[in-house]
């Protein structure tokens, strides 16, 4: 079996997750969630804004020539990163072109982090009608895609506008009707998150006192960034349970794994839930009776971790033996429990439902391991006296205990058990 380390909350960095927008990496749709348009200035008839999208439906930005366009005056698309996370990265896949202009004015498509500022530290990409570079042909155009600059945080803007001194003015449009255009046909934002999972309010039968089978665990888990993705159980640090407590109607499964950094990919600006209630199974059945240790961590959407719970639990998983009933029985009914590790084969406990008034119960073993059984035979009256005795006491594989009940009149039965190695004995009854 193999054993799994539990490690603390990665607090010591900030975890890492990844929205897309309009194509997801299998060509599918993704959403556009984050995305705003707007206006600055009076944009003419003919102009565009609109941050919808799907593959191959770009989200637009486009100035029109049909009236003049003031310097100053624009078409935006803004992404705003979901509360909690910050951009750290990524890339837009993008069409540009600005090949209009007028008098002391130039059309220009631009890309701008961290804010909507026409200057060195915000604008990281931009074609222009005056401008030679990036952009072809002549610094006008460009399609394909960019990478954003690392670190900047704040918001992610592309922009279709008249630029230039101040008084001049846009009223020519270039070979496409507009003045400048910005389209964004994909886009790629890899986000930060400090958050730090958490858990309260912890329930249910795991922490009653010798819990049996599959035992529940009840908290509410939350996250403040990217919502709670999966919660895990350890049991005496060996992995025990792996769930998803809310899909978030689907948005919470990542649609891909970004290769350079390890990144969850999602569709969605907040793609699981910021809290959510939590039934979490805890299987118990194959443990050994007695303590163990129980720790349960979150796993947000940017893969912050953290242990929400850590306590000693008490197992009690008795086995019964099922016990075969001949045709013409006498009626009698054993049920008895056991525990075993490895050879050894623990007797719990053993009683008798519907003992012969008249009846002797009489209890032999045969093997190398077997123990001293004192008294060995009872009538109905002092069954108790008999059946208690045997509680508590050990066999070894191989060992064969015989129990036989006889009544006047009737024909005995001999219920044999056999111990076995690592496993519950077997049961034979016999009639002679």
């Amino acid at each position: 079996m193999a054993v799994w380390l539990l490690l603390g909350a990665t607090g010591a960095r900030a975890g890492t997750w990844m929205q897309v927008s309009c194509v997801n990496p299998d060509g599918s749709a993704a959403g556009d969630q984050g995305w705003s348009g707007y206006g600055l200035g009076t944009p003419g008839n003919g102009s565009v804004i609109d941050s919808n999208c799907a593959p191959g439906q770009p989200m637009t930005g486009s100035l029109s020539a049909a009236t003049p366009a003031p310097v100053g005056t624009a078409e935006v698309l803004r992404y705003a990163p979901p509360s909690g996370s910050t951009v750290a990265g990524g890339s837009l896949t993008v069409k540009l072109t600005a090949d209009g202009g007028g008098p002391s004015a130039s059309g220009v498509a631009a890309l701008y982090e961290p804010n909507l500022a026409y200057d060195g530290s915000d604008v990281f990409f931009q074609c222009a009608n005056v401008a030679t570079g990036a952009c072809s042909p002549a610094g006008r155009d460009f399609t394909g895609q960019v990478t954003l600059p690392a670190g900047r945080g704040g918001s992610v803007y592309a922009e279709a506008e008249c630029g230039g001194a101040a008084g001049g003015n846009c009223n020519t449009a270039g070979p496409d009707g507009t003045i400048a255009t910005a389209q964004v046909g994909a886009a790629q934002f890899l986000l930060t998150s400090n958050g730090s999972p958490t858990g309260t309010g912890f329930s249910g039968t795991a922490l009653q006192r010798g819990v049996r089978g599959t035992g529940s665990l009840l908290f509410t888990a939350g996250d403040s960034g990217p919502g709670v993705y999966h919660v895990t159980a350890f049991i005496d640090h060996r992995l025990a349970q792996v769930t998803v407590p809310n899909a978030n109607s689907g948005a919470c499964q990542p649609v891909g794994t970004d290769a350079p950094t390890g990144a969850w990919i999602f569709d969605a600006s907040q793609p699981c839930p910021n809290s959510t209630a939590v039934a979490l199974p805890v299987p118990t059945a194959g443990l050994s009776d007695g303590s163990h240790d129980l720790t349960v961590a979150v796993t947000d959407a940017a893969q912050n971790t953290a242990v929400v719970f850590d306590q000693i639990i008490t197992t009690s998983n008795p086995q019964r033996t099922p016990i075969p009933r001949g045709r013409r029985s006498l009626h009698a009914q054993f049920v008895i429990s056991w525990s075993w590790a490895g050879r050894t084969t623990r007797l719990r406990s053993i009683a008798i439902r519907h003992a012969p008034r008249a009846g002797t119960v009489r209890v032999t073993c045969r093997g190398r391991g077997c123990p001293r059984l004192v008294p060995d035979r009872a009538r109905s009256a002092r069954l108790a006296r008999l059946l208690k005795g045997l509680a508590g006491r050990r066999f070894h594989a191989g060992d064969r205990l015989l129990v036989t009940v006889s009544a006047p009149g009737r024909r005995a039965e001999h219920l044999r058990l056999t111990m076995r190695d690592n496993r519950i004995p077997s049961a034979t009854l016999q009639r002679r």
